[in-house]
């Protein structure tokens, strides 16, 4: 059976399917490439980054609920918990709402607690393009965009997009 890509199917779903249907052999391979290629990753990204803080954001949506999950985990470059937030809010159903909303959530949150040399690291491209750009955006959150970018403009920052999921594309397809 062929595994495909479901736009609603989470992380999860897919490890899943990938040891259901390909079993544990092919499961195992899977996890020692992704922990691989996230290592390398990893080492290239945080090489020389003392006095940097990573910012991780999360968006979930709880449709039976008609709310979002929106949160943050902050830790410095040796990977030392500094902070987190979370928050259940009622706003939209939709996963790129809840993204938008965590990223503004967990700048506002990053900003408070460490203005400077934050590294914000998310996994909805839509979400880091639109916050990389200066070009208003008309979608329903645009405006979460607009105050999320003007908040940034007060610190030093780099957008990050996980392209973790991306590699479960490629291995799986």
């Amino acid at each position: 059976m062929d595994l495909h890509v479901d736009s609603n199917c989470g992380i999860l779903d897919w490890v899943w399917g990938i040891w259901k249907y390909k079993g544990d052999g092919y499961f195992l391979k899977v996890a020692v490439v992704l922990w691989s290629v996230w290592n390398v990753r990893n080492s290239a990204i945080f090489r020389d980054m003392d006095g940097w803080y990573k910012v991780n954001i999360d968006g979930a949506v709880f449709a039976d609920i008609q709310k979002v999950g929106v949160g943050a985990v902050i830790r410095n470059e040796r990977g030392e918990f500094l902070g987190a937030m979370c928050e259940l809010m009622e706003f939209g159903l939709d996963a790129t709402d809840a993204e938008a909303l965590a990223a503004l959530q967990a700048i506002e949150f990053a900003v408070d607690i460490c203005p400077f040399n934050l590294v914000f690291e998310g996994d909805c491209v839509q979400v880091i393009k639109a916050l990389m750009t200066n070009e208003f955006d008309f979608s329903r959150v645009g405006h979460v965009y607009s105050i999320a970018r003007s908040k940034l403009s007060l610190a030093r920052v780099l957008l990050l997009f996980m392209f973790l999921v991306m590699v479960i594309l490629l291995l799986i397809i």
